[in-house]
């Protein structure tokens, strides 16, 4: 599994995974997505991992330097590997590289 960590400017309203296949496009269909809404007008940041459009990639959001409230999420499994034939997306090599929504 990979890491990264972010720092995040002022007013960024949020980021997308993204792998070779999809190459620069935007982001829907078949990509995990995490969704932040960060210092809203109450001081309050929201995120959460969405799958509605399609999945790639396992992604886990962890807070840092945040108040115990702030719990981690997750959906860590690689949902690739258990996708059903008519959604799976496979790279020239054969291998499931994204599942499409149903």
């Amino acid at each position: 599994m990979r890491r990264h960590k972010w720092e995040v400017p002022e007013f960024h309203s949020g980021l997308w995974t993204r792998s070779d296949y999809i190459n620069g496009a935007d982001a829907i269909p078949l990509a995990s997505v995490i969704e932040f809404t960060l210092a809203t007008n109450v001081g309050q940041d929201f995120y959460d991992v969405r799958l509605v459009d399609g999945f790639n990639l396992p992604l886990s959001i962890t807070p840092q330097g945040r108040p115990a409230s702030c719990s981690a999420t997750s959906c860590a499994a690689n949902v690739n590997a258990a996708s059903h034939p008519e959604l799976q997306v496979k790279a020239s090599d054969g291998s499931v590289i994204a599942c499409k929504r149903a």
